[in-house]
């Protein structure tokens, strides 16, 4: 039955269900990520602003290691608790209506506190409103998601002024020794056998990459897989995009001819399509998924 209580802090026909959202609370806070963990180099850039009253945005590819980044910056905080992962299938229904009772169990929760952890927050319209608020209010703000385009549009009209936003990549060829163990890099003076070393570990990186996941157990798959997550989540379904052929031969094309020269309307004629503004749509959206990158000719 509905008590008074919930009738009107927490309308049943407005906001999701109060005791869910703290059961999700609750079980998101439990949860630890396995140590060692490789310090990452914007874990640094971000640490020594950590005192700004600027809201800390971090962006980037998906399955570069945000959340993980975020676990760091939380671990070694004095405030942690205000923390959720909006990429919870048990949160299909929050809201932007639904911050206000989130805050609310915070409190309940943990007391009052005034730094807030909020990852993958892109999964909900309208949430720069209630993040604005937070920090006008003078909190500490930790936000991570995974589109850039959708995240600077937000940023831009809402948070002007008031963040600072980090890309995160996939490890740099020093995040990935620091990932191997090796510490010869450190060294002013190299051994034959650091200089092997490296040149080894250089090889590896070249051919494996830095995606943290993909290192640990280094499945074909799991590449096939994120690749099509990015490709059809962060680009066709949401740019409702109706011709998929042509964004994937898109890509194709640009990952068979990298570092060589095209223009729009090149690109058009080889896609088959009408417009060359269409081209260079589907080549903004790609790059605001960081699946790809493009330098502008003078």
């Amino acid at each position: 039955m509905e008590t008074i209580y919930n009738k009107y802090l927490f309308p049943m026909d407005t906001y999701m269900d109060k005791q869910r959202l703290k059961d999700i609370i609750i079980d998101q806070h439990a949860i630890r990520l396995p140590a060692p963990l490789v310090k990452r180099d914007t874990y640094i850039d971000i640490t020594q602003i950590k005192k700004s009253k600027q809201i800390i945005i971090i962006s980037g590819l998906r399955r570069s290691g945000k959340s993980v980044l975020l676990e760091q910056l939380r671990h070694e905080a004095i405030e942690s608790d205000y923390y959720i992962n909006f990429d919870d299938d048990r949160l299909f229904d929050f809201k932007l209506e639904d911050f206000q009772a989130l805050y609310e169990l915070f409190i309940e929760l943990y007391g009052i506190q005034k730094t807030f952890y909020f990852d993958k927050i892109q999964n909900i319209v309208g949430w720069e409103r209630f993040v604005r608020r937070l920090h006008d209010a003078g909190n500490k703000l930790y936000i991570t998601g995974s589109n850039a385009s959708m995240l600077s549009m937000e940023l831009g009209t809402r948070l002007t002024g008031r963040y600072v936003e980090y890309h995160l990549y996939p490890y740099s060829f020093s995040e990935f020794l620091n990932y191997k163990g090796f510490q010869a890099f450190k060294k002013s003076r190299l051994t034959t056998i650091d200089k092997g070393t490296l040149k080894g570990a250089f090889n590896e990186f070249m051919n494996d990459g830095g995606l943290p996941e993909y290192l640990e157990q280094k499945y074909a798959d799991y590449l096939h897989s994120l690749y099509e997550s990015i490709l059809y989540r962060d680009v066709i379904v949401r740019y409702k995009i109706t011709n998929h052929q042509a964004v994937k031969e898109l890509v194709y094309y640009l990952a068979s001819n990298l570092g060589k020269d095209c223009s729009f309307n090149a690109l058009k004629k080889t896609l088959g399509l009408a417009s060359a503004t269409t081209v260079s749509n589907y080549c903004d959206y790609l790059q605001s998924t960081f699946l790809c990158y493009f330098v502008h000719s003078l």
